[in-house]
């Protein structure tokens, strides 16, 4: 049976360099996802075009993180494939730029970075190939928690063991922006930041959960770098086709990494090396 990848937020950028990537593989099919419609569309036809995938062209499907009725229907769609997902890369993420920081950044970005690949994730597991799954999460180095200044606030968040744990820290943060208290509370003026400490923290909770569920499944985050992307206004060090690398890396993980859990899952990776979480430093530029 064709094997089946998901690639969220894939019509521009690192996800669609991811998954023109994997629609080059023997036996995967890609199904690639953007927020319209026409976006993810033009997307796979134009994947299909360039990687001449005749046997197993590459799917669409609309998916906005921010409105959990598409992540339904979404799950919906990829239930009647009747076929599991052997990959899921979280990819799908916005950032507001510039220095305007308020309550509903906060929200939006949390609600979409976190919030929203949470409620993915979470619909998709029960359709998750048990048998070789592999879960990629596209995080951030600039969700470094050495952001967040108050100790005892980042040791919350880094020994948090469940996702109702990680909702409370997301709210929390999200009230103390409204109320202007998030600098006493020790929390970064980045919205971009925590919700990517948040992403990446539910990926290492979500790894230790399905160890014993689903031991063959390996689930990891990592950063792509500082890329050339419409996010970074394309002043990035690296091309989209290197910033998609480690994700790739992730995905394509052999059998033989399901023998090591402590190597290949539950880990922080960047240019194909694993970091320490408590200490993942700033991004490369």
């Amino acid at each position: 049976m064709t094997r089946l990848a998901i690639v969220t937020g894939s019509s521009r950028g690192i996800g669609r360099a991811i998954a023109k990537r994997l629609a080059r593989e023997d036996g995967l099919q890609v199904l690639v996802t953007a927020r319209t419609p026409e976006a993810a569309q033009e997307t796979a036809e134009a994947i299909n075009r360039e990687s001449d995938c005749l046997e197993c062209p590459t799917l669409w499907h609309a998916l906005d993180l921010l409105q959990p009725e598409t992540i339904t229907k979404f799950r919906d769609y990829v239930q009647s494939l009747k076929r599991p997902i052997d990959i899921l890369i979280n990819n799908a993420g916005m950032a507001y730029k510039g220095d305007a920081f308020d309550e509903k950044i906060a929200r939006d970005t949390v609600g979409c970075n976190y919030i929203g690949t949470k409620l993915l994730t979470e619909a998709l597991i029960p359709l998750i190939q048990p048998d070789g799954g592999r879960i990629v999460f596209v995080s951030s180095r600039a969700g470094n928690f050495d952001k967040i200044t108050d100790p005892s606030l980042r040791e919350r968040l880094l020994d948090a063991r469940s996702t109702e744990e990680l909702d409370a820290l997301a709210e929390d943060f999200v009230r103390s922006v409204a109320d202007g208290s998030y600098a006493e509370r020790g929390w970064p003026r980045q919205t971009y930041a925590v919700s990517k400490m948040l992403e990446t923290k539910y990926a290492m909770v979500l790894a230790q959960r399905l160890r014993s569920t689903h031991p063959h499944v390996l689930v990891n985050a990592m950063c792509p770098g500082y890329v050339k992307t419409d996010m970074t206004s394309h002043r990035g060090v690296k091309t989209v086709e290197e910033g998609a690398d480690t994700a790739v890396f992730l995905a394509l993980l052999p059998r033989e990494a399901e023998q090591q859990p402590n190597l290949y899952t539950g880990c922080f990776w960047a240019e194909r090396q694993r970091l320490q979480l408590h200490a993942l430093g700033p991004i490369p530029r």
